[in-house]
């Protein structure tokens, strides 16, 4: 427990109902005394006005002290919860800055710093602490569910279990290598241990699929529109986004590069890209926009390919480039101006597949009038409900998969070692149990910490 005490405003500087000044450290008593005239019972909400240095009243409303170790950050804590003027709450917050003294230091907390404190004095590990960022930063229901999971420990047991299994096998190998003679020291039996090894790697690859997965839920699903030019992509991405976002024209060629806007589809988020027509250029700039939107594609969870009803043709390079997409890529096909067909019979509209055999779906729909478009908006919130979020997903980052991938290929370099370098081989899942505590920060450097909590909120 440090003897420097931080504070923050830990609700956003804009008017709202309640706001909320966060203090951890030695000097919460001291602030509780002199900005509350008395003494504060722990864990109870208590009424109280605020007040400035020279009495006047800041504000009125609830003070809580939570007197450490039994707190989020390990620490004492104070919370004063008033009314959310952003000039009261900046009012209250140069109050408690102004009650540092040499015995009390008080400072600004770095952004993620109560968290940080909360890691380092044992109340979370790390996946937790980045679960609560994730969780505030949650674009979708799934995404706050798969961050719910690892904020209450799914990530971490499962981390810990690997790192038993992990643990258990080198010290059955270390065991045998360095007392091979002792009584009760079974002899090292190499079936044994390849058997603990393979157990070990199919467990490291269903936690990789599944912060895989997780990655994904943090990141949010995207959807790319793409097609010839002229097709209404940007009539389409201005209709999802119900605002005027993309420039709209007759001339071909208008989107040179990708436009991006995240929409909201029952409960979901769902980034999507307007991009630059697919076809064969020579113009220079028109090329590096056509390349930016087949980058797109391959990066998507869903392309909607967007066709003209009224010519219904397309080009070897678009149906090359769609047929060339991964399989988990999922590909619609949205036929547009509806409008421009009147009432044409259901069985007259054409139904689009790849040449691959690949199963497309249709959808017809006017961009400019919107028929058609509540079934396509119903039809992406199916898609969204479906994302890779629910049951055991749990939130996960980039370094995390990183770390998973190193761990996996230090336990498999172990396997031919077996019987042939038996010490080699420990070292490896030495190495290897190692690189894991880096998940949960049972071992960790000072950068990392500092990359990990400066991306989180200030007060958090």
């Amino acid at each position: 427990m440090t003897g420097e005490s931080i504070v923050a405003m830990a609700t956003p500087q804009s008017q709202s109902s309640v706001g909320v000044v966060r203090v951890s450290g030695p000097i919460c008593e001291v602030l509780a005394r002199r900005i509350c005239g008395g003494d504060l019972q722990p864990r109870a909400p208590t009424l109280r006005s605020f007040r400035a240095s020279n009495g006047e009243v800041i504000d009125q409303g609830l003070v809580m002290l939570f007197k450490g170790p039994a707190s989020f950050t390990g620490e004492d804590v104070l919370e004063f919860q008033g009314h959310g003027s952003p000039v009261a709450m900046s009012w209250l917050l140069e109050e408690c800055l102004l009650c540092a003294s040499d015995e009390t230091p008080l400072r600004l907390a770095r952004p993620g710093e109560f968290s940080e404190r909360a890691f380092l004095n044992g109340k979370l590990d790390l996946t937790a602490a980045e679960a609560i960022a994730d969780l505030i930063a949650a674009g979708s229901r799934g995404a706050v569910r798969a961050a719910a999971q690892s904020m209450t420990g799914r990530f971490s047991n499962r981390i810990n279990e690997i790192q038993r299994l992990i643990t258990e096998a080198r010290a059955r190998l270390e065991a045998c290598l360095d007392f091979p003679d002792e009584e009760g020291v079974e002899h090292l039996q190499d079936q044994d241990l390849l058997v603990r090894l393979r157990a070990i790697d199919e467990q490291l690859k269903e936690c990789l699929a599944s912060a895989q997965r997780g990655v994904e839920a943090l990141r949010g699903r995207q959807a790319v529109l793409v097609g010839k030019p002229n097709v209404g992509k940007s009539s389409l991405f201005n209709a999802l986004a119900d605002e005027d976002l993309a420039i709209v024209s007759e001339l071909a060629g208008t989107t040179r590069d990708r436009l991006a806007n995240e929409i909201r589809v029952a409960g979901h988020s769902l980034k999507v890209l307007d991009t630059a027509g697919l076809r064969c250029t020579d113009e220079p700039i028109e090329q590096i926009g056509v390349g930016r939107s087949q980058e797109a594609m391959g990066a998507a969870d869903l392309v909607i390919w967007v066709r003209d009803l009224t010519s219904r043709d397309a080009s070897e390079f678009e149906r090359s480039a769609l047929a060339a997409l991964p399989k988990d890529v999922e590909i619609w096909v949205v036929w547009n101006k509806l409008d421009a067909l009147g009432s044409a019979p259901r069985e007259d509209l054409p139904l689009e597949s790849l040449h691959n055999g690949r199963a497309l779906r249709n959808f017809y729909l006017s961009a400019v009038d919107r028929r058609g478009l509540a079934d396509f908006i119903e039809a992406l919130g199916s898609f969204l409900a479906g994302a890779p979020s629910e049951g055991s997903v749990f939130s996960a980052r980039q370094r995390h998969l990183v770390v998973l991938v190193e761990v996996l290929r230090l336990v498999e370099s172990a396997v031919p070692l077996v019987g042939a370098s038996g010490e080699l081989a420990a070292d490896q899942l030495r190495l290897a149990q190692e690189k894991l505590g880096e998940i949960t920060g049972e071992f960790h450097s000072d950068d990392l910490l500092g990359v990990i909590f400066s991306s989180f909120c200030i007060g958090k």
